[in-house]
Order: C-alpha cells, then structure tokens, then sequence
C-alpha cells in the first residue's frame, strides 16, 4: 500500500522539559514503516532546550509551544491542531 493509499496517523508528542529525549522520540515516530504521519509535538513551556532540538525536525513536525498548563491542556490543544478525530499520545 503506498503512502496515498495508508490512513493518516496522527502522534502527539506532549512533553516538558525533554530536551533529553524528544530526539529518539522523534527518530522513533519517524522510522515507523507507516508513511503517512502527522507528527505533533505539544511544548508545555519548556525552559530547556527542547525546542532547538524539535527545529532540527523541521518540516516533518508541527511544533507547538504553549505556556506551561499542564498534561490535559497539552492534548486540548492539539484537538484543534490535529488533521485526524481520534490520534496517538506518546509522553516524553
């Protein structure tokens, strides 16, 4: 099945303070054999350098810093965000 063909799959990546891991997260999601991704990461006011290393993703990500409100605020606001109704949550 090619990738026009697969349904698209949305990963929501919340996370805070993960600039440890966000990387092999995203290198994770990324090496998945399904090609049609949508790819969130929900920044909850990250004071590390979390966002330096979600830019290096560039275009393959969505990117969404919000200030720091918490797990339940970071999925609200990627029901706005999120091509698909029904998505995938990884914590980081």
């Amino acid at each position: 099945m090619s990738a026009m063909n697969e349904p698209l799959i949305t990963c929501i990546i919340p996370v805070f303070n993960g600039e440890r891991y966000i990387g092999e997260t995203l290198d994770s999601v990324l090496a998945q054999t399904h090609r049609s991704l949508e790819i969130i990461v929900v920044d909850d006011g990250s004071t590390d350098g979390t966002a330096a290393v979600a830019a290096r993703y560039g275009e393959r990500i969505q990117y969404l810093w919000q200030a720091n409100a918490g797990e339940a605020a970071s999925a609200l606001t990627t029901s706005s965000t999120s091509q698909q109704p029904t998505s995938i949550q990884h914590r980081c």
